[in-house]
C-alpha cells in the first residue's frame, strides 16, 4: 500500500476547525473556551526555513496563530532535554531515514518514546504497536507487505504525523547490466559488484 495523501483544503479545515467550536476572533486568531489556538513549530536552522513559511501560512490562513523557532542542530537533538527529544514543540519539523528494512517501531512504537527512541510525537496506541509485532514476526514478505499496510492505515486514522516529503530514487541503467537489483537503498558502491 502506498501513503495517503490528502489534499490542501482550507475551506474543509474552517468548517472542521468551526464544527469544533473553535471561534475566529477579531485578529483572525481561534480560540476556544477562552485559549487561543496556537502551534509551535520548531526546526534546525536553515534546514527548513521555506517549509516553516509555508506551514505558518497556510495555518494562519484557517485561524491558528503560529510561532516558530529554529535549533543549532547539536541543541535540537540534545537528549534528553532538548526541543525535539525533550517534546519541547506543538510540531517538530525533521527527516527520518528508516532502512535497510522498514521499521515502523522507530518512530511509533510507544516503547521509542525518548528517551528510549525517535518517537518524537510521543505517539503511543495499543493497536499499533500490536500491528507493528504482526509485522516483525512475519517472515514472508507479502504477509510482510500486509502487515505493513495494516500500519500505514492506522496511521492514517490516528495521522501522529504529517509526511510534508517522500523522496523516491530512480535508478536508469543500461538494459545490459546484469547483477543490479536496486532498492530504497541502493548506494553507488553496489555499481561495484554487477556485470556488463
Amino acid at each position: 500500500r502506498r501513503m495517503v495523501f490528502h489534499d490542501y483544503d482550507p475551506d474543509v479545515a474552517r468548517r472542521k476547525l468551526d464544527a469544533a467550536g473553535w471561534v475566529a476572533g477579531s485578529d483572525g486568531v481561534r480560540t476556544k473556551d477562552g485559549k487561543r489556538l496556537h502551534i509551535d513549530i520548531i526546526a534546525v536552522n536553515g534546514a527548513y526555513a521555506s517549509t516553516l513559511e509555508l506551514l505558518r501560512a497556510a495555518w494562519s490562513a484557517i485561524g491558528v496563530e503560529v510561532q516558530t523557532k529554529t535549533y543549532d542542530p547539536k541543541a535540537y537533538y540534545a537528549q534528553p532535554d532538548g526541543p525535539a527529544f525533550g517534546g519541547h514543540f506543538s510540531a517538530a519539523l525533521y527527516s527520518i531515514a528508516n532502512f535497510p528494512k522498514v521499521d515502523p517501531n522507530l518512530i511509533l512504537g510507544c516503547d521509542r518514546v525518548p528517551p528510549g527512541g525517535l518517537n518524537l510525537s510521543r505517539f503511543c496506541r495499543a493497536d499499533v504497536d500490536a500491528a507493528i509485532a504482526r509485522y516483525d514476526g512475519a517472515l514472508d514478505a507479502p504477509v510482510q507487505a500486509r502487515y505493513l499496510g495494516d500500519v500505514a492505515d492506522l496511521v492514517d486514522r490516528y495521522i501522529p504525523f504529517v509526511v510534508l516529503s517522500y523522496t523516491e530514487n530512480a535508478f536508469i541503467f543500461d538494459r545490459h547490466l546484469r547483477g543490479f537489483s536496486p532498492n530504497a537503498i541502493t548506494y553507488f558502491d553496489e555499481m561495484l559488484d554487477v556485470d556488463r
